[in-house]
């Protein structure tokens, strides 16, 4: 019986969350790759996964495309150079900001995270004794040896 085990329960409310959450996080992608583009900058899912601040790379290479030619001081405020020529990075923080948030959920989630096992042979002795039990109880309760019984709230002191 070595190598068995049995499936106690499936989490499938935290699996369809965390699906939700992994759709959430590749529309979170795309929503950045489509910032981006808008700024003239061609973004990859591999770029971005990359990236150690996404935001503030777009932000520095839609800044030096707009002032390669300038000879601007290297101590310019550069998102406020980017204000002045009226580029507004709004829709690039705001498409960061949900990816930052998401990209935990990077991976595709796993049933198998989601799903509690038997696995040694105490808890399977344990879990087939359990079963065993219910089983035996729903017959007696099927043939009315067992009635439905009011429990009362037990409070401390009593």
């Amino acid at each position: 019986m070595e190598n068995t085990k049995i499936i106690l329960s499936f989490n499938a409310r935290e699996f369809k969350r965390a699906q939700l959450a992994h759709t959430d996080y590749k529309n979170s992608v795309q929503a950045l790759i489509v910032a981006a583009k808008d700024l003239g900058v061609k973004l990859t899912t591999k770029k971005i996964q990359e990236a150690h601040n996404v935001y503030v790379d777009v932000a520095e290479q839609v800044y030096n495309a707009a002032f390669k030619d300038s000879n601007l001081p290297e101590s310019t405020n550069k998102m406020k150079a980017l204000e002045m020529l009226d580029i507004s990075l709004v829709s690039l923080s705001q498409a960061s900001n949900k990816y930052n948030a998401l990209k935990q959920y990077e991976d595709t989630p796993n049933q198998e995270d989601f799903t509690r096992y038997a696995t040694s042979q105490a808890e399977i002795e344990l879990y087939n004794s359990l079963s065993d039990t219910v089983e035996d109880l729903n017959r007696l309760a099927k043939a009315n040896f067992i009635k439905k019984m009011k429990l009362r709230k037990v409070t401390k002191g009593q």
